[in-house]
């Protein structure tokens, strides 16, 4: 079951039954450490800005050659932070087909 499932059965107990934290907790299976953390990731708004305003100068550049200007501008984000953000932006390149050369019936030679 999910960590925020969890907390929410343990918001559930407390505001039902007006009991402590400690015992919602327990009922809910889910350690009080859990409930009381708050994730500190920073915003992305630098990556977004920076990452748009690549494409928007080379759309048909696709996340690796992007990621590497990126570095080269002086940018230390992560890759896997960046990726995340352009998967979220939706910036995701259009992978082209093999091209098929059309099956054809061989005949015979004449001769």
């Amino acid at each position: 079951m999910s960590t925020s499932r969890r907390r929410a059965w343990v918001e559930h107990f407390l505001e039902q039954f007006g009991v402590s934290v400690a015992l919602a907790c327990e009922v809910a299976g889910l350690n009080r450490s859990v409930y009381y953390y708050t994730h500190k990731r920073p915003p992305d708004d630098e990556v977004i800005d920076a990452l748009l305003l690549l494409v928007e100068r080379h759309p048909r550049w696709g996340l690796p050659k992007l990621f590497k200007r990126l570095r080269h501008q002086g940018k230390t984000w992560n890759k896997k932070r960046v990726e995340r953000v352009y998967n979220m932006l939706k910036l995701n390149l259009r992978r082209k087909g093999k091209r098929r050369v059309p099956t054809r019936s061989p005949e015979p030679l004449r001769g």
